[in-house]
Order: C-alpha cells, then structure tokens, then sequence
C-alpha cells in the first residue's frame, strides 16, 4: 500500500489494535451491531469506517473530571 492509502478493513486483531481494544471487544463489539465485518473465507474484515463511526459515537474525557469516580 502506498503512503496515502487507508484499508477499507483490517483483520479483527489489527482492528483491535487500531482501535486499542483486545480482538475480543472486537467481536462483542461485532455481536452488538457497534461494527460491521465482513468474511473472506474464514477471515473475519472489520469495516475500518465502521470503526471510526463507532469511535466518534463515545464520550470525550473532559480534563479534571475523574475517569472512574467511584474508584
């Protein structure tokens, strides 16, 4: 791929790391309709727009606001 190409999908454990999360959040992200994917044989492609989509839909961490309040 050249420098200015982006994937329109990334195996599921590629896709954990572009997101930070474990291949498993991946596919409970999957189970839940949050991302979309789709099959190659028996690879598994996640959508990388779906990634991002799902990404831009968490919350903002707002500086000064604890991020486990209860801990």
């Amino acid at each position: 791929m050249g420098p200015n190409l982006e994937p329109l999908a990334l195996a599921s454990a590629a896709a954990g790391r572009f997101l930070g999360v474990s291949k498993r959040q991946i596919y409970l992200l999957l189970a839940a309709g949050s991302v979309r994917a789709r099959k190659l044989g028996r690879s598994t492609l996640v959508d990388v727009a779906s990634l991002r989509d799902y990404f831009a839909t968490l919350p903002e961490h707002v500086a000064g606001v604890p991020l486990f309040p209860d801990a």
